[in-house]
């Protein structure tokens, strides 16, 4: 499932990836923002072949969950 985002167009890979690109509270007006493509980078999401915004997989060793990301 994809999630596109009406405020800013950028387009994610699920709903935990879109919901970590907005920010703000919802109880305060105006105060709701997208983060930028850059910031959302630096919080550990990458851009998949299909141009989506999706959270790195992490990469899978014999003794476990490493938290490195895959490239």
């Amino acid at each position: 499932m994809t999630c596109e985002c009406t405020a800013c167009g950028e387009i994610f890979g699920s709903v935990s990836s879109f919901d970590m690109h907005r920010v703000g509270k919802y109880t305060i007006p105006d105060t709701r923002k997208c983060l930028s493509e850059k910031v959302l980078i630096e919080k550990g999401l990458i851009k998949n072949k299909k141009g989506f915004l999706v959270r790195a997989a992490p990469i899978i060793s014999s003794c476990g969950v490493d938290k490195g990301i895959n490239k």
